[in-house]
């Protein structure tokens, strides 16, 4: 859960894109990592982010929390695409979509099996967990 601080607000009142990039991106970086642990590739592998969408459906406001539920959308050969919902108090306010490269050595690289299999596991664990907190 993140906390909205009131910094990440601008004048209107709104969180700010920028701030809910950084908070998509913190859930993306917190994913990737844990699954190339899981993987055990090693520490030779890496990730970046080189797109970035997001649709708003509705304002996050100060003082407020956030969940952000991802999901794999896609496991190509070297890329993985992402989709984000940003919910508050039950309520998908913003949907982001990531396109992620996965490097190794510092270049673009094929996605080892045992990546692919963990990042499949993952998106079925926060499934569950989005399910859970939507119907509460």
């Amino acid at each position: 859960m993140i906390e909205v601080r009131f910094t990440d607000i601008d004048s209107q009142g709104h969180a700010n894109h920028l701030a809910i990039a950084a908070w998509v991106s913190h859930e993306r970086v917190t994913l990737f990592d844990d699954a190339i642990l899981r993987a055990k590739i090693g520490s030779r592998w890496d990730h970046v982010m080189v797109h970035i969408s997001m649709d708003f459906k509705a304002a996050i406001t100060y003082p407020n929390n956030v969940l952000i539920f991802p999901e794999i959308a896609k496991i190509g050969r070297k890329s993985v695409t992402t989709n984000y919902e940003v919910c508050v108090r039950g309520e998908d306010v913003v949907r982001a979509t990531c396109i992620n490269v996965f490097m190794c050595d510092g270049k673009p690289a094929r996605l080892p099996e045992s990546l692919k299999d963990v990042l499949r596991n993952a998106t079925q664990m926060s499934n569950m967990e989005h399910k859970y907190h939507t119907n509460r």
